[in-house]
């Protein structure tokens, strides 16, 4: 199945790390999944980074190379991921949100940010984390999603209909992994 976004592969070259790799190349070494995170007070998003920290070694075993692009500060960006032992994944600071632009992300409804399973969700993960929001560091209306990138084209994703919503990450990683077996 074809993924619904695609992207212009010279997007892909201009896009570069902090250490000016470009995405297109990175791609071409070994895919990556492009992770998109929501700010980073959002307990979802912390949700998220713990889902991914726990599935990061059977990521890796699959051949992928972890990529996230936050809206905060670089400095920001590296003190979250470090909480959940990431710190050395690529990210990108995207405080403008171009790059969320770029993939077709979305900023979400009323009903995906404050409807009433997200407000329950979002209470519940609260009290399991231990935590509860606060300021929101980015664009608190951005959606989410997740971009398995080899070879300059996106292979499978996963792009948010609710901000709760738990992708299962292997499984995704998996979905690309198969696509290449068949070509």
């Amino acid at each position: 199945m074809e993924p619904a976004h695609t992207i212009d592969p010279e997007s892909l070259t201009e896009i570069r790390t902090a250490d000016g790799a470009s995405l297109i190349e990175l791609s071409h070494e070994q895919p990556l999944m492009m992770v998109f995170l929501r700010h980073l007070a959002c307990v979802f998003c912390r949700e998220a980074l713990e889902d991914i920290s726990k599935a990061r070694h059977d990521l890796e075993k699959l051949g992928f190379r972890l990529v996230f692009v936050h809206m905060e500060d670089r400095e920001m960006g590296s003190t979250y991921l470090e909480k959940y032992e990431l710190a050395d994944c690529i990210h990108i600071a995207d405080p403008e949100c171009d790059l969320y632009s770029k993939f077709g992300l979305v900023k979400g409804s009323f009903t995906q940010l404050m409807g009433f399973q997200t407000l329950v969700k979002g209470f519940s993960k609260g009290i399991d984390l231990g935590q509860f929001g606060g300021k929101a560091f980015g664009d608190a209306f951005q959606m989410p999603g997740i971009f398995c990138i080899r070879d300059g084209r996106i292979e499978a994703e996963f792009v948010h209909d609710q901000v709760w919503e738990r992708p299962d990450y292997v499984d995704l990683a998996k979905c690309c992994t198969t696509m290449k077996q068949e070509d």
